[in-house]
């Protein structure tokens, strides 16, 4: 294959891990916009979200360091920093395999369990103190909100009484939907969709590393060759 050809692709190949590095910093600043509608109930559920939209922000992070040290590498023909975007590249996919299958497995353990029952205790107890003092705790509400949801398992665990989050917003229509089905769906469906993402990021940094592979071996070659001649 033509060395310029070998450049084009490995140039492409670079703007899209770029683009996927803008993605996962956007997943990761919605994840950990969402685990602050929780923040200062007694639960490790907001602390999982946080924790893995941080992990989504740095990897995404380091993604767009990397890929931009390369491109400039591949536009300089610099046979050493494509050296080092290809080792750089490496490291960072095997990071990124081991981040994916821990996010992947870890939807199904059961720390994210015993996290919602936490949660669910802790919103057990804020809305007993809301029904007993006629004053809605301003967290579930803001919870409520956020997510879409009324109560537990759904609104009837409000009574007769509903506070203002258990409307549609511009409406009287009641939202029948439970905040622990909601949150437990989110939680397991972020995990999978960020595993999902790095997975899809990773396979185009493994091709963006095979064409810099061929790129330095073809610098490589001409080189020699101008130098036997």
């Amino acid at each position: 294959m033509h060395l310029s050809i070998i450049r084009s692709l490995l140039i492409t190949s670079s703007v899209i891990c770029f683009s996927f590095g803008l993605l996962l910093i956007s997943a990761g600043a919605v994840m950990f916009q969402n685990s602050l509608t929780a923040r200062n109930l007694p639960t490790d559920w907001n602390q999982i979200l946080a924790t893995e939209a941080l992990l989504a922000i740095k990897l995404g992070s380091i993604c767009l360091l990397v890929v931009t040290f390369g491109f400039y590498g591949t536009v300089k023909r610099s046979l050493q920093m494509i050296f080092t975007y290809r080792l750089l590249l490496a490291l960072l996919i095997v990071i990124q395999i081991v981040v994916t299958c821990l996010l992947l497995v870890g939807t199904r353990s059961d720390f994210r369990f015993q996290a919602l029952e936490r949660l669910w205790e802790s919103f057990e107890r804020s809305m007993d103190r809301s029904r007993a003092f006629g004053v809605v705790d301003q967290r579930i509400e803001r919870l409520q909100r956020s997510y879409g949801c009324c109560g537990i398992d759904s609104y009837r665990d409000w009574g007769l009484v509903l506070p203002e989050s258990c409307y549609e917003e511009g409406s009287r229509n009641i939202v029948v939907t439970g905040c622990l089905q909601v949150l437990e769906r989110y939680l397991r469906g972020s995990g999978k969709a960020l595993g999902w993402l790095l997975m899809s990021l990773t396979v185009f940094e493994f091709f963006t590393l095979l064409f810099a592979k061929c790129y330095s071996n073809g610098i490589q070659n001409q080189l020699m060759t101008f130098v036997r001649s």
